[in-house]
């Protein structure tokens, strides 16, 4: 009986090696179904400057952040190649919050030719993400270039030094999206191109020394609140082909007087909101 019950225990062990050494094969096998992607952050340093960034594909890459080992205000060129591929876009935040940048530019169409003989203006895309420059708080002047196809949400959000916005006229993006200026409070003039449909809610709200706005044919829509609280604006200029305010888009701008907004155009919604303002003389 004790010789039975010993050759039983001894199968049962062989039995149970047996599916672990199997279990283990297969977890070896299928070890590449759970191993996880390394998270490589790569970086390249343009004199002061150390710009990271991640690639798109094989070709080009986007700039996810930006330090400097100059912490005085300096003018930053955003380069047109890292990593020897073609810079397409800044991603969310990429830049916020940064104090060290007093200009920002962008790379020229030449120096991208010359990265990449190929390079085509008509398909060529740069996308500025949402927040990108926000609260960049020693930021006084930016130039958009005409490659420019999208700028996000809050994109100079808060850059409360900035004077001078010089936007391509033959700019890409169509939208100035929601707050994408918004609080720029030393900003004293815009003028926006022909290529911008919408000005979108809130993209100007709150430059309190906006004086001056000069939108140019080809907008249709400005929205709601796009440029209110913006107390020292007195002179606007709207385009023939606006077709439509939204409500409070300059509720707050306290300087605007009889004759302060020019619209040579004929959607009786607009001379609407035009008359409802109700806008005085100055004294």
């Amino acid at each position: 009986m004790k010789k039975l019950m010993a050759l039983l225990l001894a199968a049962t062990m062989l039995t149970s090696l047996a599916a672990c050494s199997g279990g283990d094969n297969g977890n070896d096998d299928n070890l590449d179904d759970y191993k996880q992607e390394e998270i490589i952050n790569t970086s390249e340093t343009k004199g002061n400057d150390t710009f990271h960034f991640e690639a798109v594909d094989s070709e080009s890459v986007v700039i996810t952040g930006f330090d400097s080992i100059d912490d005085a205000a300096h003018a930053v060129k955003i380069p047109a190649v890292l990593d020897q591929k073609l810079v397409v876009g800044i991603k969310q935040e990429a830049f916020a919050y940064k104090s060290s940048i007093s200009a920002l530019t962008f790379p020229t169409v030449e120096e991208y030719k010359a990265a990449d003989p190929s390079f085509s203006l008509d398909t060529f895309e740069f996308e500025i993400q949402k927040a990108a420059f926000r609260e960049c708080a020693m930021l006084k002047s930016v130039s958009l270039p005409t490659y420019v196809t999208a700028l996000g949400e809050l994109a100079f959000y808060g850059c409360t030094s900035l004077t001078t916005v010089n936007i391509a006229s033959d700019i890409k993006i169509d939208e100035i999206k929601y707050a994408s200026f918004m609080d720029c409070t030393a900003l004293p003039t815009i003028t926006l191109p022909a290529t911008i449909l919408t000005v979108g809610k809130a993209a100007f709200y709150g430059c309190s020394s906006l004086a001056s706005v000069k939108i140019n044919e080809g907008t249709a829509l400005i929205e709601t609140e796009a440029f209110q609280n913006c107390t020292a604006l007195s002179r606007v200029e709207l385009p023939a082909s606006l077709l439509s305010i939204g409500s409070v888009a300059f509720h707050g701008s306290e300087a605007l007087f009889e004759g302060g907004i020019v619209y040579s155009g004929e959607s009786e919604e607009v001379l609407q909101y035009i008359d409802d303002l109700d806008l005085v003389p100055a004294e």
